[in-house]
């Protein structure tokens, strides 16, 4: 998160004596060593095979000190990044398909198919607790200004609230249809979330009031992948709204209230 560190993920081919394995080998990098020179050095580097269906996610930790790595079979890989050395957490119910941390030291997953939120303890690699939730939930955001965890239902209009110190669902918000993609203001808490079939973005203050703001999208229903992407930048107080349907970026002023560009 600090950009300090990097990881690359490459698919290499493993000849065995009947045939050849598909495999990821995963480096990872200190930027400055990448940035500096010709030759970088690893600071360490694995190799996991390639699950058949779900893609490879990944994020690091806060302090950059882990690499959290999905193998697409139930697990999480905990990969050192200054050794070789790796541990793993195993997930049931599903195959993980969304990470977030917390920032306190945990790791907050979805899974494929399964209405549950885990919360997983990373010092002690174990599920501290799974938090049943509505149906399709598609994305979990922390937002360290409020000390909640947002997860967003696909195919309904919802927003699960969850209190991240006792771990448990304090409100349930109305938002517009499909909700997926969320960022927040770190300095105010309020929540941006994107309403792909709506084309709209509701803002959820911390108090859990709506405020539902048209940027005049095409609608759009294809629920197994978000067609508006958002990216806030605190500095400025501006919302960048990404449609991959129509490859147009909106940037929504959240002082004057309006799209500017």
């Amino acid at each position: 998160p600090d950009g300090s560190r990097v990881a690359f993920f490459a698919a290499v081919m493993r000849p065995t004596p009947s045939t050849s394995v598909l495999l990821t080998k995963v480096y990872i990098f200190r930027t400055d060593d990448v940035l500096s020179r010709q030759t970088p050095t690893p600071t360490a580097v694995y190799t996991v095979a390639r699950p058949t269906e779900e893609l490879f996610l990944n994020r690091f930790s806060e302090d950059g000190t882990i690499l959290f790595v999905t193998d697409g079979t139930g697990h999480i890989l905990f990969f050192d990044t200054e050794q070789p050395k790796q541990e793993s957490v195993a997930i049931t119910g599903g195959v993980p398909v969304i990470m977030e941390t917390d920032g306190r030291g945990r790791l907050l997953v979805l899974k494929a198919g399964s209405n549950n939120l885990d919360i997983i303890d990373i010092a002690g690699k174990k599920v501290l607790t799974t938090v049943r939730l509505d149906s399709s939930p598609r994305n979990v955001l922390f937002n360290d200004a409020t000390g909640r965890i947002y997860v967003a239902h696909a195919g309904s209009a919802g927003v699960s609230v969850i209190d991240a110190q006792n771990m448990t669902i304090v409100s349930k918000v109305k938002v517009g249809s499909d909700p997926m993609a969320m960022t927040y203001d770190k300095n105010t808490g309020d929540v941006f979330v994107a309403n792909s079939s709506a084309g709209t973005i509701s803002i959820i203050t911390p108090d859990l009031r709506v405020k539902t703001v048209d940027t005049h999208a095409p609608i759009y229903t294809d629920s197994e992948r978000s067609p508006i992407a958002l990216f806030y930048l605190n500095t400025e107080k501006k919302l960048f709204i990404l449609n991959f349907f129509t490859a147009k970026l909106s940037v929504f002023d959240i002082v004057r209230g309006e799209i500017i560009k």
